[in-house]
């Protein structure tokens, strides 16, 4: 029997984790957007991974696979606006060949408001069980203010020569379904639609929108990762841009999209969530800003090892360009170079007081320290500590070590974290139990590490039959965990 898994624009890394040899994987995403006349829509995208799909011999001796679908909208358990149809694989000649990945795109009318959409979908080649997955979504627009339509990801695109699904703004643009852009995907293209310019801006007054992309831990990426174009106001304002990712050091990024006036105020932003892996980039260390060091706290260390180990306990703070040139830097162990890193590093975060910063952190990077090291990492380099110097102290703990059926496990609680969110938590659970080294298993911060079965994989301590690929326990005796995430 197979088994079904959505996965919710999560990096593949993670997608390999939850999926096997009889799961049938599926990629999901969607945008709104707006009209002229203010009748909203959704486009729901869903991209199929041919080679999880079975496999059935049509009349012409060709082998395809089909998939019944059905997306509903619900509101209040109302119906507003479904569709139940069928999904056709490409054809291929024989069982040798690989079946491609196919894209499936679908567009709703909806009122503004708050949905239940929930996603249907069956092979029905196979005998597996209905799988059905639910999510909240919300489809708003302001009527006087400027506002964005959802930011699409294009996988490729040409000019439309005779309107059809895939067509927006005199493109036709099939959807890239995923946030995770690996190495041998370089470039991110884009496209979203801006609304109410024109209540905004007069008939003939240009604005600009920028864009760019900036590391999830706040900086600003250099170099290449910004453009802007200078746009007029209309009904519907189409943005289209995109980026060559060759230079783009892996790690968690937004690709942020901005209105400004003529006096280059920001008016508005929105962003999304992405992720890059490009192992192979290589960050030249002699592009380092240097400096004269003599009288900086930096230039007052003159040993290399402990310029290694400081550089090094900065890593749960290093945006992902600042990782791989620390990388690099340490391998060289060049004592002038080492030091250069060491006080840019803190000049950029505070040009006025840098040391007192550096002093501030190393501090915490004690405490973590103190706290979690074990006997093969230093505190930083476990998952508290990383979560620790990263977002700071959690604002409530809930420790457990004697729940049953379950490894010990804490919940770290934050009312409020980076990027505007806020009741975030994070789930440790000590699945090596003779040792203290707890591990992130899930949380519900971008960035982070989301598993939606965690409550099974928690409480997989004792009972090793149980499916993992069910999302909780059902209130099993004893279980706490969930109350507590939830809480």
């Amino acid at each position: 029997m197979k088994k079904l898994i959505i996965l919710l624009l999560v990096a593949l890394p993670i997608a390999k984790s939850i999926a096997n040899e009889n799961s049938i994987i599926v990629y999901f995403n969607y945008c709104a957007f707006n009209t002229p006349d203010n009748q909203p829509y959704v486009e729901t995208y869903l991209a199929f991974i041919g080679n999880s799909l079975e496999l059935e011999k049509k009349d012409n001796n060709l082998w395809c696979s089909t998939l019944e679908v059905t997306i509903t909208f619900l509101q209040d358990d109302k119906v507003q606006n479904f569709k139940k149809y069928f999904v056709k694989s490409p054809d291929i000649k024989d069982t040798t060949v690989s079946l491609p990945n196919f894209i499936d795109q679908k567009r709703f009318s909806l009122k503004q408001g708050e949905y239940e959409l929930e996603i249907s979908i069956r092979d029905t080649n196979s005998v597996s069980n209905e799988f059905i997955h639910h999510e909240t979504i919300n489809v708003s627009f302001s009527d006087t203010d400027l506002a964005f339509g959802g930011i699409q990801l294009i996988e490729s695109y040409k000019k439309t020569e005779s309107p059809n699904k895939f067509s927006k703004s005199g493109l036709d643009m099939i959807p890239y379904v995923s946030n995770f852009f690996p190495d041998n995907f370089n470039k991110l293209t884009f496209y979203t639609e801006i609304y109410n310019t024109k209540k905004i801006f007069k008939e003939d007054e240009a604005f600009l929108v920028k864009y760019f992309i900036k590391s999830f831990k706040g900086s600003d990426i250099q170099g290449s990762f910004n453009g802007f174009m200078k746009k007029k106001p209309a009904d519907v304002v189409p943005v289209f841009g995109e980026f060559n990712l060759n230079e783009l050091p892996s790690g968690n990024y937004n690709l942020v999209i901005q209105i400004a006036n003529k006096n280059n105020e920001v008016l508005s932003e929105t962003s999304l969530f992405f992720q890059r892996s490009n192992p192979e980039m290589y960050i030249d260390i002699t592009k380092i800003e240097t400096a004269n060091l003599e009288s900086t706290f930096a230039g007052q260390i003159s040993d290399t090892d402990t310029l290694t180990e400081f550089i090094s306990c900065l890593r749960p703070i290093s945006d992902e360009r600042e990782a791989l040139f620390a990388k690099n830097v340490i391998e060289k162990n060049d004592l002038l170079t080492m030091q250069n890193y060491f006080y840019n590093f803190w000049i950029k975060r505070d040009p006025l007081q840098p040391e007192q910063r550096w002093r501030i952190y190393y501090d915490n990077v004690k405490l973590v320290d103190n706290a979690y090291k074990t006997q093969i990492k230093r505190g930083y380099q476990t998952d508290m500590g990383r979560v620790y110097l990263q977002y700071g102290a959690p604002d409530n703990i809930v420790s457990e070590k004697h729940e049953p059926n379950a490894y010990p496990y804490e919940i770290w609680h934050y009312y409020s974290l980076t990027e505007n969110q806020s009741n975030v938590k994070f789930v440790f659970y000590n699945p090596d139990l003779d040792i203290k080294d707890y591990q992130l298993l899930h949380s519900d911060a971008k960035g982070e590490i989301r598993a939606n079965n965690w409550d099974m994989i928690l409480h997989h301590r004792d009972t090793p039959q149980w499916d993992l690929d069910r999302k909780n326990t059902d209130g099993s005796w004893g279980n706490k965990a969930s109350q507590y995430f939830n809480e």
